[in-house]
């Protein structure tokens, strides 16, 4: 038992390393490097360099833009309940000592012509349970084009249908029906179908099926 549990342990941070490198594995709080992978696979895009980037980026002549972006980072953090957990988290994410919490802090509180952080929150949430641009436009009460600039920076609702087919690759291969998927993932059965036929595409260009 203990050989198991050792052996788990030691793929975890296998994972933790390839995914993070040593430098998130050195880090005082190990739970702190697993909320960093949840946050990384949230996302199709964002990577450790971007993000990384973004903070060094900070004081830069294109201010405003870096600015904005780390806000919208708050939108993959839908479950943080206070703009001082959020900024928290951005801060050990971001990983820059020129950003202190405070500094993020300020940069979710905003200003006036800003979007409410808790906006930007619940537009992730829409958006990773798979809700369209124009539903969460209507819900939310913001322009659609804002929508496409968080969900272009954030690739919430692209890390969705990634897992998705992902998830429909699996059911191939253990021949499970396009019903049952749709009850599993919770989907239509119509969005089961087409999921399923391109995971069967992706099986195909991998040998894996005929």
């Amino acid at each position: 038992m203990e050989d198991n549990k050792s052996a788990q342990e030691g793929a975890r941070l296998l994972y933790r390393t390839i995914m993070l490198g040593n430098h998130y594995n050195n880090k005082p709080y190990s739970d702190e490097s697993d909320e960093l992978l949840d946050f990384l696979g949230r996302s199709a895009y964002l990577t450790l360099d971007v993000l990384t980037d973004l903070g060094d980026d900070k004081y830069s002549s294109d201010n405003r833009k870096n600015i904005t972006h780390i806000r919208y980072l708050a939108a993959l953090l839908f479950d943080k309940d206070t703009v001082y957990e959020l900024a928290k988290t951005i801060h050990y994410i971001l990983d820059n000592d020129n950003l202190t919490i405070s500094d993020i802090q300020d940069i979710l509180y905003g200003s006036n012509r800003d979007i409410d952080i808790k906006k930007i929150q619940r537009i992730g949430k829409l958006l990773y349970e798979g809700k369209s641009y124009r539903y969460v436009s209507s819900e939310v009460g913001v322009s659609y084009d804002t929508i496409e600039r968080i969900e272009s920076f954030t690739g919430i609702n692209q890390a969705r249908k990634d897992r998705l087919i992902d998830q429909a690759c699996d059911a191939v291969r253990e021949g499970v029906s396009v019903r049952t998927f749709a009850k599993q993932v919770n989907i239509p059965k119509s969005t089961a179908h087409t999921v399923m036929n391109k995971a069967k595409s992706v099986l195909r260009e991998l040998g894996e099926i005929q």
